[in-house]
């Protein structure tokens, strides 16, 4: 469960990954200005980005990830299968985070930032349940993507432009850039899997 031999590629996928991914489609919505703005502040995020991961880890992946990904995802993968299961998780998941929205300790809470919730958090549990079939079920690699991708979010925060339209303004506030980011990527893995995510049964 603690895995963590499996090879320097997936190390950057979980690593860089998100931050890749979620930058690409930021541009798409914001511009090239957001694109050039977050490549000027490279170096210096970078520097800062693996300490935010590795610190960031204590403040809910390690706690979160020992029950969804160590114990609930094996169990529901072997009875509803690789694609049901993450479907079930998902939805948890992301239910799980519902009262820190409502709250405001995650953000403003609307009917879109809800749906966003619901949607990113199925489409990252997809991605995660891949990889994880893929390192040999390793919760170490689970808490790390699930860091990374927090972080990636954090830092990609801070190049927001001050002045958005007014199309663009709640696809960003309401959550939408990790929701479509993921979705999107879910789908393609699920298709190269054919609906498998690399699980090989046990």
């Amino acid at each position: 469960m603690i895995q963590w031999k499996v090879g320097i590629v997936w190390y950057l996928v979980l690593l860089l990954g998100p931050l890749v991914v979620l930058t690409l489609t930021a541009s798409a919505f914001l511009g090239m200005s957001f694109l050039r703005d977050f490549l000027d502040g490279l170096p210096l995020l970078l520097a800062q980005y693996l300490p935010f991961v590795l610190v960031g880890v204590i403040f809910g992946p390690l706690w979160e990830e020992i029950g969804w990904r160590g114990v609930a995802l094996p169990r529901l993968q072997r009875t509803l299968g690789p694609v049901m299961g993450t479907l079930v998780l998902g939805s948890l998941w992301a239910a799980w985070h519902l009262p820190g929205y409502v709250g405001g300790w995650l953000g403003s809470f609307t009917l879109s930032s809800f749906l966003a919730l619901i949607v990113g958090g199925i489409g990252f549990s997809v991605l995660m349940t891949w990889i994880f079939n893929n390192t040999s079920g390793s919760l170490l690699i689970m808490i790390l993507l699930h860091s990374a991708s927090n972080a990636s979010i954090a830092f990609g925060g801070q190049f927001l432009p001050s002045t958005m339209t007014a199309a663009v303004r709640p696809v960003i506030e309401g959550g939408w850039i990790p929701a479509v980011t993921y979705t999107i990527c879910a789908i393609v893995v699920l298709l190269l899997t054919r609906g498998r995510l690399s699980y090989a049964g046990e």
